[in-house]
């Protein structure tokens, strides 16, 4: 079995602007990180801070204070507050030096998340946090495109085809379609 894909994303901290973010990483489409498998079971995504103003913010020591998330399923409910969890993304750890999160993404279904991260001037203790609350996109999940791509290849577009065909014969050897 393959191990997860790596995602890069670039935090650029801005805090004396709305929003007081920037992200950057080569998963954006549009303003939303889409992840899309490609046969990998799912993803490690590496945020990293950078603080270009200088302002002293890092990510908390605790990953769980540090990223929520959530499927999104209301319009309009996109930021999840500290402490909320799908199990999709999942926060493993924070560096030594407080300026990467690694979250793991299952990308198990196809579901759009929302996702806060958060940053603190005080790593190690309990201060404010401020709240950073960009949007993404799962794609896909390992065990569906493997039955997405079997059934788009010749052999399972025949066994498709025959399968269809089998019910239907069975159906009108049953009468469904008698007048």
């Amino acid at each position: 079995m393959s191990k997860p894909a790596t995602a890069n994303v670039t935090i650029i901290l801005q805090p004396s602007k709305n929003p007081p973010f920037i992200v950057n990483s080569s998963l954006l489409q549009g303003k939303r990180l889409t992840f899309k498998n490609n046969k990998f079971p799912g993803f490690y995504i590496y945020f990293k801070l950078e603080d270009t103003e200088k302002s002293g913010y890092l990510f908390p020591a605790n990953p769980t204070d540090a990223f929520a998330s959530k499927e999104l399923t209301i319009a309009g409910d996109e930021c999840p507050n500290q402490g909320e969890q799908w199990s999709q993304l999942v926060p493993e750890t924070v560096s030594s030096d407080y300026k990467t999160l690694t979250v793991r993404n299952y990308n198990t279904q196809v579901a759009d998340f929302g996702y806060s991260l958060f940053v603190t001037k005080d790593p190690e203790g309990d201060g404010d946090c401020l709240k950073l609350d960009p949007i993404g996109s799962n794609q896909n999940g390992p065990t569906n495109m493997a039955f997405y791509d079997y059934l788009l290849s010749p052999t399972g577009s025949i066994t498709a085809i025959v399968a269809v065909l089998v019910v239907l014969f069975l159906l009108y050897e049953a009468g469904v379609f008698a007048r």
